[in-house]
């Protein structure tokens, strides 16, 4: 039988998950593209990672004061399409 502290955590993390899915309005591609996105974000984080380990010099550089942000390749295609 689970414990109290037990059903407190489901719930929340039903409601994290709901949350998430009210992000992106329940559409299952989009949040398949975030998922992506994000598995391409770690493995640049691991091959950063690999390389601090491994004692090699590296440096961080922020964008500079003309950076603006892109727009996802996938929006432009589904915008597209829509037309």
């Amino acid at each position: 039988m689970p414990n109290s502290k037990s059903v407190a955590r489901d719930r929340e993390r039903r409601a994290r998950e709901d949350a998430i899915v009210a992000d992106f309005n329940g559409d299952a591609n989009a949040m398949a593209v975030a998922v992506v996105e994000c598995g391409a974000a770690l493995v640049w984080l691991e091959g950063a990672i690999g390389v601090a380990k491994a004692g090699a010099p590296f440096s961080l550089i922020a964008p500079g004061p003309h950076w603006k942000p892109g727009r996802a390749p996938s929006v432009v295609e589904d915008s597209a399409q829509e037309v």
